[in-house]
């Protein structure tokens, strides 16, 4: 499955240089589209970490370009204004490839469901990456807390409970 990045999840991740989190825990190919990118202006940690991710070419910048992209681009556009530039070009390429949203954007999550495209954000790539042995619980958890400090609107307090039920 081919993984598309949101902006939010990239700045988090970034801000804490924590990408290297992402690199490992979604093992599939990862995109970013350049309307992501194009928001993405700040903080500087979070911006080189992307430059850096790029140019080390383990995360791949996907310009829209086929008519079904630009089509599904279209489409949310109309239905869905207040969609931001980097969801609606994430969603598009989604939509139009098969591909898998990686999205903290409750309504970008909401329009991913009901078009049948599978949908992790920060928490579900926090956890497969402690399943996946990439990083241990406490030092996953000391991040989410560093995340939700900075302003990360975090659907959970803790990511232990959640392990503890899946």
């Amino acid at each position: 499955m081919t993984w598309v990045l949101d902006t939010t999840v990239l700045l988090y991740f970034g801000r804490f240089e924590s990408l290297w989190i992402i690199k490992h825990a979604l093992i599939d190919p990862k995109l970013v589209v350049d309307e992501v990118v194009a928001e993405l202006l700040r903080p500087p940690t979070a911006v080189n970490q992307l430059q850096a991710a790029l140019t080390d070419g383990w995360l791949r910048r996907h310009p829209l370009s086929s008519d079904a992209e630009l089509a599904s681009l279209e489409a949310l556009h109309q239905q869905r204004p207040r969609l931001g530039s980097g969801e609606a070009g994430g969603l598009a390429a989604c939509i139009a490839n098969g591909w898998a949203l990686v999205s903290d954007d409750q309504d970008a999550r909401r329009v991913a469901t009901t078009h049948g495209v599978p949908v992790t954000g920060t928490i579900g790539t926090l956890l497969r990456a402690i399943r996946r042995e990439i990083i241990e619980v406490d030092p996953a958890e000391a991040l989410l807390r560093r995340m939700i400090e900075a302003g990360y609107r975090s659907p959970v307090a803790q990511l232990a409970n959640l392990l503890d039920c899946r």
